[in-house]
């Protein structure tokens, strides 16, 4: 549970009241509206809610908080401790990077030979932190999976390459600037708002120069023929292209990308550029 929730609570708990414009009792209130819990008192311009029923308070906060509300214990185990729900006490303690080496440029550095447990199982699995941050050379980051497989038959010259999964997390982020061997970073992500805002992210946080991936065969014409809407007007994906909007930056590939999305009104899937790998077939 929040800690906005949590103090909340304290305030009623403790205090008996709280203002109802308080912007924690205007986000977290209506749980306790349907129990009928206030009493609703004006003073002067400010409006009250008073607790009348403290029983059914108690009833509530035993739900919300098993341990009560003096209890903290941090992580997925606390989540479960406090409230019954381990995705409450936040992000896993640790996060691993997914990688495909495509050469042994980072074999010394890390102290393993990374190609070869790439060549023999298909990908390499690391818990990400500042002792293991020796990745070298060109970094291609994929948000979708199937394009992760590929993605050295699309971009030249890649060491390695790393499944983002959709948003990569921010700890990833993190050990990628933190990585002093890098050389360059490029993004493969959907040619959509959310692609192009994930790229927004990785060059900003990142020291290295960062590239958003477009190859030269995706136009105009290829967005009006495979393209889907929702990618841009969903009421979530809209806000992020108005986002997207004010990046500046002089990558090509993003810019190109944007053009398309606004002259259009659609956005492309990342996978439509596996249709290379089929022709080539």
């Amino acid at each position: 549970m929040s800690d906005g929730s949590r103090t909340f609570y304290l305030i009623l708990k403790n205090d008996g009241e709280i203002r109802a414009n308080h912007r924690l009792a205007k986000k977290y209130r209506h749980d306790l509206d349907k129990f009928d819990v206030f009493d609703y008192r004006r003073r002067g311009k400010i409006e009250w809610l008073i607790v009348r029923d403290h029983e059914i308070l108690d009833i509530q906060i035993h739900k919300k908080f098993p341990r009560g509300l003096d209890f903290k214990q941090d992580g997925r185990l606390g989540g479960i401790l406090t409230s019954r729900d381990s995705k409450k006490g936040g992000r896993a303690s640790k996060v691993p990077a997914i990688m495909r080496f495509i050469t042994n440029n980072s074999d010394e550095s890390l102290g393993f030979p990374a190609l070869e447990l790439t060549n023999k199982n298909g990908i390499v699995a690391l818990l990400v932190d500042l002792s293991n941050n020796y990745l070298m050379g060109k970094i291609v980051i994929v948000e979708n999976f199937d394009c992760f497989l590929h993605a050295e038959s699309f971009v030249e010259y890649a060491d390695v390459i790393i499944y983002a999964s959709g948003k990569l997390d921010s700890r990833l982020l993190t050990w990628i600037n933190e990585s002093e061997g890098i050389s360059e970073l490029v993004h493969m992500g959907d040619y959509d708002p959310v692609g192009l805002s994930e790229f927004c992210r990785i060059d900003s946080n990142c020291r290295q120069s960062s590239t958003f991936y477009l190859p030269s065969d995706i136009d105009i014409e290829i967005f009006k023929q495979y393209g889907k809407s929702s990618l841009v007007s969903d009421r979530n994906n809209s806000k992020t292209l108005e986002k997207v909007r004010s990046y500046e930056t002089n990558d090509l590939g993003f810019n190109k990308t944007l053009e398309y999305i606004l002259e259009t009104g659609l956005g492309l899937e990342q996978e439509y550029i596996l249709l290379h790998l089929m022709n080539n077939a």
